[in-house]
């Protein structure tokens, strides 16, 4: 091991690069690497800051184990543009072949490494460099089967290792803006930067990071910068990939949740006696900022605290809960010292907290508090309490939506459609679906082709479902072969300098080239006005078991945003309704696997599907109501006229 170095008048910048898979299928943390090296060449003085890097975590040559280098050893390292293949005694710091970086014996020994021989440094800055999933962990060694860094492993590493107190610690990784992660790393640091949502592209631009924390004199003012830069361009791709980060005061982490207390502290208490009560939090819980939401199996990660309390707020069910919200709301202005997204997320104001349906016993012992705990068993025992699903009460066809005072949001011109009005005291959402029917082992399934928005009327429950075009997203694959069609969903809508955008997304699977194999993924679509697709990307996922016990798994993000390039290719599926047992409803692959031959090209098709016999198949219509408590009803199908 190296010497102590002396740390006066310097910085320190240690990052913790957990390569896995980011590294193995996309060179994500090379990458990163070499923009490191980029920036540090470019520092006026690059002697005012130390580099030391741990990495490895990752099944390729050169990433088994854990190696610890310093800047110029990265830097020899990287002449081949092949890290960790340097050989003799001098080539790292220190190296441990069988170490397992989602161990915490591992982050301890980095940690005691800082503390021990980088001492006395003006600045520290610790980065962890990887996949993130809020409380539930970080990082995953794909030598040890995606073992991953539990909150508590990462809590018990600091507090054995006393490394002392960083000024800043961050997160290049998915969705570890969360109050639940804060709480871990507020006695180890003064400030915390981290992403709410997914990180797209492969994460931060490096070169801008260390340039930012070199020449900044005050560490806010380097966080600031760093959050700005990254929902810039920084990768090349285009603006709408949906980047958050925030800048969080650590210090202000008490006031915090003495602030959100009694507001989840009346909720937990009143939720099941009170309609007030629900109604109000029903009204927040099924309109706010969610994050890492996977269609295919219904979930979401985390939601945005602020957003939830605004939404709590409109809906406050007395004087004191309303003064509760906005005492939070002003807690939460001072804990996020600055936040910023690139446009495609409204409604995130920096900080992310559990969402309340996520009730699985095996992270209890991560979340805020008992009285968030409490908060969401409570919710949970609401939404058991409710087996019955949303009761259509009237339809209509061929309204006009000129007659009808419809949601602020809805566009102003639409076409004639369906109006319907539900009883159901804990609706959550309502869509309109167009599909046909098909047969598939005996079994007749409605197959949805597109699900469209609905709007909701000024009258509680109604909503109103345009009529639809036939006309739907397909994409040019190869121009021997006919266009594939995407069977997208409506996911939101933004607005960004008075233009509006429309947000959709696909299940699919995903094999870039030179791949042996897929990946699940979730295609994004990104429209303007007149339903051209001015963007799209693609965000691969796995789902991370436990251990054995574990039948369901953990869904798991990755970190590298695709874009679909030449030699993809991609299997879209879509999904089936039972006409007669709801409990076989599955997914069904939409096409075979399509290559790509050049970059997609994306429209919109009038829509004709034909039968074994050639015969053109006749649409239906269905409405989807789903209550809170996953109570749903599928009303039709019901032909239309083609």
């Amino acid at each position: 091991m190296s010497a102590e170095s002396d740390g006066a008048g310097r910085k320190l910048l240690a990052i913790y690069m957990v390569g896995s898979d980011l590294e193995e299928d996309d060179y994500a943390g090379s990458k990163d690497l070499g923009e490191l090296i980029e920036g540090y060449f470019f520092l006026p003085d690059p002697e005012a800051v130390e580099v030391v890097l741990a990495f490895g975590g990752a099944n390729k040559d050169g990433w088994r184990g854990m190696k610890f280098a310093d800047m110029q050893q990265i830097i020899d390292d990287a002449q081949d543009w092949e890290f960790g293949n340097e050989t003799g005694p001098d080539a790292y710091l220190y190296q441990a072949d069988g170490a397992n970086m989602g161990d915490e014996s591992s982050l301890k020994l980095f940690l005691d490494y800082l503390r021990d021989r980088y001492s006395d440094f003006d600045q520290r800055f610790l980065t962890f460099w990887d996949h993130g999933n809020s409380y539930r962990g970080f990082g995953g060694d794909t030598n040890f089967n995606h073992d991953d860094l539990s909150m508590d492993e990462i809590e018990r590493a600091f507090q054995s290792s006393q490394a002392g107190i960083f000024d800043l610690i961050g997160f290049d990784a998915c969705l570890m803006a969360s109050v639940e992660v804060a709480k871990v790393i507020e006695p180890h640091a003064e400030y915390m930067i981290a992403s709410e949502e997914l990180e797209p592209g492969h994460g931060w631009l490096w070169s801008e990071v260390i340039r930012l924390y070199a020449q900044e004199d005050d560490i806010v003012r380097a966080g600031i910068g760093m959050v700005d830069n990254f929902v810039q361009n920084v990768h090349g791709s285009s603006k709408y990939d949906g980047r958050t980060l925030s800048l969080l005061d650590l210090g202000q982490y008490d006031e915090l949740i003495a602030a959100l207390n009694p507001v989840v502290s009346a909720y937990g208490e009143q939720l099941l006696f009170s309609d007030e009560f629900s109604s109000s939090l029903i009204h927040g819980d099924r309109q706010v900022r969610a994050y890492g939401e996977k269609e295919r199996n219904d979930s979401r990660a985390s939601i945005d605290l602020k957003h939830f309390a605004e939404l709590l707020s409109e809906n406050a069910p007395d004087a004191q809960v309303d003064s509760n919200l906005n005492e939070l709301m002003d807690a939460i202005d001072e804990f996020v010292v600055h936040s910023a997204h690139d446009g495609s997320l409204p409604n995130s104001f920096g900080v992310a907290i559990d969402a309340p349906e996520n009730t699985d016993a095996k992270y209890e012992a991560y979340k805020v508090n008992e009285t968030w705990l409490d908060f969401q068993w409570a919710y949970a025992e609401l939404r058991q309490g409710d087996t019955a699903p949303p009761e259509l009460e009237a339809s209509a066809v061929d309204v006009d939506p000129q007659s009808l005072l419809l949601d602020p949001g809805a566009p102003d011109e639409l076409a004639v459609g369906t109006l319907v009005a539900f009883k159901d005291d804990n609706l959550a959402q309502v869509t309109s679906l167009y599909g046909f029917i098909e047969p598939v082992e005996g079994e007749d399934y409605f197959m949805v082709v597109a699900e469209m928005e609905t709007y909701l009327t000024d009258i509680a429950g109604e909503y109103f479902a345009p009529a639809w075009d036939q006309w739907w997203f397909t994409v040019e694959y190869d121009p021997a072969e006919e266009t594939a069609w995407i069977p997208a969903s409506f996911s939101d809508y933004f607005e960004e300098d008075g233009q509006g955008y429309w947000v959709y997304t696909a299940e699919i699977d995903y094999a870039p080239y030179g791949s042996a194999y897929a990946d699940y993924a979730v295609l994004t679509l990104i429209t303007d006005e007149y339903m051209e697709v001015v963007y799209h990307d693609i965000q691969t996922y796995q789902y991370v078991y436990s251990g054995p016990d574990d039948e369901e798994g953990t869904v798991q993000f990755d970190k590298a945003t695709w874009y679909i390039e030449p030699g993809d290719a991609v299997q879209f599926w879509n999904f089936g309704f039972n006409l007669d047992d709801e409990s076989l409803d599955d997914w069904f692959p939409a096409s075979d696997f399509i290559t790509f031959t050049h970059e997609p090209f994306f429209s919109l098709e009038f829509l004709e599907f034909s039968d074994e016999f050639g015969q053109l198949i006749e649409y239906e219509q269905a409405i989807w109501a789903e209550d809170i408590s996953g109570n749903a009803s599928l009303y039709g199908p019901v032909p239309v006229e083609q």
